[in-house]
């Protein structure tokens, strides 16, 4: 038979069965289901909290403040309270395309029902001028999941990794959300290391879900290429040199 029990049944290793002599053995196992709770809210209903059974991997609670900068200069700011895993905690992510930048922060706490620190202010940079070698793919599609384009960009200072970023907001039809609709939004470009870092998130608040997921891709770099450069040309003067003292 297999069951839930106290913490303190588990520390007896036999029992007797009131109505025999028999002894009945029994071993205490870990729960497969995580007993750890986190608020959550989204920009939907931002004066309502909830609370949410984390999922067997999620250990913290974690508060992720995204600011999203567009080309024609619109700023949107959203927060989020969900579940999250340890790794995800204390990220500063950038991401950069030339229609649209995304910053992203996040922060935790690690006991039951807690609320994390939250970033208020406006953190997202414009990026370093400074070429740092890499070319990664650019697309950006507002209303597909799937972005393709032969376009490319340069990336510039910290951004060092090729990015895809994908977000999926879908609602419920209920007479509550009807306003709101489902939007998908997808974009290629550079971005910083804690983008390989975040991986998938995914919060569920009263009839509403946002997913969002950020991979690292192969970019193609230019800096071997450069040095080999550099060092053959210099090679080529030194060797005009000697040729001069012979």
């Amino acid at each position: 038979m297999n069951g839930c029990a106290a913490e303190s049944f588990c520390r007896v290793k036999d029992i007797l069965k009131s109505n025999s002599l028999k002894k009945e053995t029994f071993m205490c196992t870990k729960p497969i289901v995580n007993t750890h709770v986190c608020r959550t809210s989204t920009e939907w209903k931002e004066n309502k909290i909830d609370r949410y059974l984390c999922m067997p991997d999620e250990d913290v609670c974690l508060s992720e403040y995204t600011q999203s900068i567009y080309d024609n200069g619109t700023v949107i700011s959203e927060h989020i309270l969900r579940c999250g895993k340890s790794s995800e905690c204390n990220l500063h992510i950038t991401i950069t395309h030339p229609k649209k930048t995304i910053g992203i922060r996040t922060t935790c706490c690690s006991t039951y029902d807690c609320i994390p620190p939250t970033v208020h202010a406006s953190f997202v940079k414009v990026p370093q001028p400074e070429y740092n070698g890499l070319t990664c793919q650019a697309c950006y599609s507002d209303g597909s999941i799937n972005c393709v384009s032969n376009n490319t960009m340069v990336c510039t200072g910290t951004q060092d990794h090729c990015i895809i970023y994908t977000s999926e907001k879908k609602h419920s039809p209920d007479p509550y959300s009807k306003k709101y609709g489902n939007s998908v939004e997808s974009l290629t470009g550079c971005g910083t290391k804690d983008c390989c870092i975040y991986g998938r998130s995914f919060v569920t608040f009263d009839h509403h879900g946002k997913t969002v997921n950020i991979t690292c891709t192969m970019g193609s770099s230019n800096i071997n290429f450069l040095s080999y450069l550099s060092w053959t040309f210099f090679a080529l003067i030194l060797l005009q040199y000697v040729n001069t003292l012979l």
